[in-house]
């Protein structure tokens, strides 16, 4: 009843016109704006905002907020301290509006399709989402993570839109961005697996993501810092997105296992090459080439088996065979690698 009421009273130009701010100083009360509108945005049809907003021009006024501050960003050089893919390097100020813009944007996006899906593609923030995936270490993982939602949610909604983004070369940017190392993000590593899918569903998609296959997830997955960040959040999304992925697009699968199946021998070399932390079993006793000095130990470990020189051998290296058993014995989803972390 909220937003009908706003939208019988003539406010929504009003909520356009506060979106167009430009003054620095007072780009708090921009976010706001947006973000109320976000808000008032339901998913579902009986919706008084969201055509009101669209004659209002507020789809044209959010693409050209987002277009406008990528451009005035893109001339930033980071300094050699500030190097590395963990933060953004804009300004709070700056990282707050294009991430609440990128999410006003997705929202009308999503309940949406046809024309305005179109309208979308046609306009000047296809190249702008394509310089966030070009300079990620400027925008962060979290800007980059909405403009990747976008790219998911064009292509679910418009299939057909690909070849413009293609020719606008959207999807590379993205491919190569993931090929190169994202920041440990937990939303924006669980969301790859949805956008590898949007990308797959064209032909020529499928033959571009060919190129790169599964190669970025997997170095993802090898980091440790990537792991932990997953854990925080919820690691068995990502799992659960691959096996989506899978089933929609069965000539993946493949490429996947042989990819899945290297990542492990890899992951197992490093894991044998490390001293294991953490806590250990109390040490055995070494019996090996030993006689044993008590006649009566074998009946001392009754009423059980008793314990040969090979077990015995065995529980000594137990903590590094619990840690290779945690990654090899894995179910089809890819949410066992997180067993690393710990």
């Amino acid at each position: 009843m909220g937003a009908s009421n706003l939208g019988f009273a003539g406010l929504v130009p009003l909520l356009v016109e506060l979106l167009k701010i430009e003054r620095a100083s007072v780009w708090s009360i921009a976010v706001t704006t947006a973000d109320l509108v976000a808000s008032l945005i339901p998913h579902y049809r009986q919706n008084r905002i969201l055509p009101l907003f669209i004659e209002a021009d507020g789809l044209n006024t959010v693409i050209h907020v987002i277009r406008k501050h990528v451009d005035l960003n893109l001339a930033r050089t980071p300094s050699p301290e500030e190097e590395g893919l963990h933060h953004s390097l804009l300004t709070f100020p700056e990282h707050q509006l294009l991430h609440t813009f990128l999410l006003l944007l997705n929202r009308l996006v999503k309940s949406g399709h046809g024309e305005r899906v179109r309208a979308v593609v046609d306009s000047e923030v296809i190249p702008a989402i394509r310089e966030i995936f070009n300079d990620l270490l400027l925008f962060g993982g979290y800007i980059a993570w909405q403009a990747s939602k976008l790219l998911s949610l064009v292509l679910h909604n418009e299939p057909t839109s690909y070849p413009a983004l293609h020719e606008n070369g959207l999807p590379q940017a993205f491919l190569k961005m993931v090929a190169s190392g994202i920041p440990p993000v937990p939303d924006f590593i669980q969301s790859l697996p949805t956008v590898f899918d949007a990308i797959c569903i064209n032909t020529q998609g499928k033959e571009l993501f060919a190129q790169h296959h599964f190669k970025g997830l997997f170095e993802i997955l090898k980091s440790l810092e990537h792991c932990r960040a997953l854990v925080k959040g919820h690691a068995v999304e990502c799992g659960s997105g691959m096996d989506e992925l899978l089933r929609h697009h069965p000539d993946l699968k493949e490429p996947f296992l042989q990819g899945f199946k290297q990542f492990l021998e890899e992951v197992s070399e490093i894991i044998l090459a490390e001293e294991p932390e953490g806590g250990r079993l109390p040490e055995m006793a070494d019996v090996k080439g030993a006689e044993v000095a008590n006649a009566d130990w074998r009946a001392s470990m009754r009423p059980g088996p008793y314990l040969t020189m090979a077990r015995l051998e065995e529980e000594r290296t137990l903590p590094i065979l619990q840690r290779i058993r945690a990654i090899v014995h894995v179910p089809t989803s890819l949410s066992c690698v997180w067993m690393l972390t710990w």
